[in-house]
């Protein structure tokens, strides 16, 4: 064998001891045939090969090595890094869609009234609302509702009597 090849040879019961690590899963056992002891075969990794030396002359204005120009200059070991260009965000070539309008004659007129029904809804008293709904019957005159529901459903009860919305 080559010197860079290294064989290994186990012999004995390490070959077949079940103590040894686990046994992998095998999909055909061998039927037949005689026991041939196990040879175990590593390649050892080449050396890696030597770096070649450089010569080390630092550069110094448009590459001339800086022994030429004279003793004192000015070494520039690396030249500037120039940086990045900003990426600008550029406008989407998707279609823009039109907005659609859709009016409704009269909606402001009706969003004014709706508003003043809100407050008169506010500003009326208890009494005054309870005897209003309870003509309309929406709720029984010894309803228990709390102020605040049968102010609401009288607020939307003029808003719909009104055709306010």
């Amino acid at each position: 064998m080559s010197d860079t090849t290294k064989s290994i040879k186990i012999t004995g019961s390490a070959v077949t001891d079940p103590t040894v690590g686990k046994k992998r899963r095998t999909s055909r056992k061998q039927s037949g045939g005689a026991d041939i002891p196990a040879v175990l075969t590593t390649p050892t990794p080449a050396p890696a090969p030597a770096p070649t030396p450089m010569a080390l002359t630092p550069l110094v204005r448009n590459n001339i090595p800086a022994t030429l120009l004279g003793g004192k200059a000015k070494v520039i070991l690396e030249p500037p890094k120039k940086t990045a260009a900003k990426l600008v965000a550029s406008k989407s070539k998707t279609r823009k869609s039109r907005k659609i309008r859709v009016s409704l004659s009269g909606l402001g007129k009706r969003i004014t009234r709706h508003k003043k029904i809100q407050k008169d809804a506010r500003v009326s008293s208890i009494e005054e609302i309870k005897k209003t709904l309870v003509a309309a019957k929406l709720i029984k005159p010894e309803s228990k509702a709390p102020e605040t529901m049968l102010r609401q459903i009288y607020a939307d009860y003029q808003t719909l009597k009104n055709k306010a919305l």
